[in-house]
């Protein structure tokens, strides 16, 4: 089994609706986590409001190469809000990890900018 370091940064997320018209401000975090794993890991409250968020948040995981070259492995982003009694998901985006690979062995490159569109209606695993 040959492990491999996989780093995000995960910089911002704009176009959010607000999660409840009678709060003025949501606080809005992200949840990341590879599926397959017991890799997760969370950024923290954006508290600023409105519709552009950002975290500019960096996270590594160590992940098993050969299941994501088998495509076994997926990334999941869950955009939430803060709520008092059950945070709410706002959106998500999945993404083989083996996807996010190939860009980066296949044109020889360090590090690669990504940007994705979340889910209008999240799904649950």
């Amino acid at each position: 089994m040959e492990c491999r370091n996989l780093e995000l940064i995960l910089l911002s997320a704009d176009g959010l609706k607000k999660a409840n018209s009678i709060d003025k401000e949501d606080k809005v975090y992200v949840d990341v986590s590879i599926l397959g794993t017991d890799n997760k890991l969370r950024t923290p409250v954006d508290k600023t409001g409105g519709s552009e968020r950002t975290w500019n948040h960096r996270m590594k995981f160590t992940i098993d190469e050969d299941l994501a070259q088998q495509n076994c492995l997926t990334l999941v982003v869950k955009i939430k809000a803060v709520k008092i009694f059950s945070d709410k998901n706002l959106g998500e985006v999945r993404l083989p990890i083996k996807e996010l690979m190939k860009g980066i062995k296949d044109e020889g490159k360090e590090m690669q900018f990504v940007t994705y569109q979340k889910n209008k209606t999240p799904r649950n695993l």
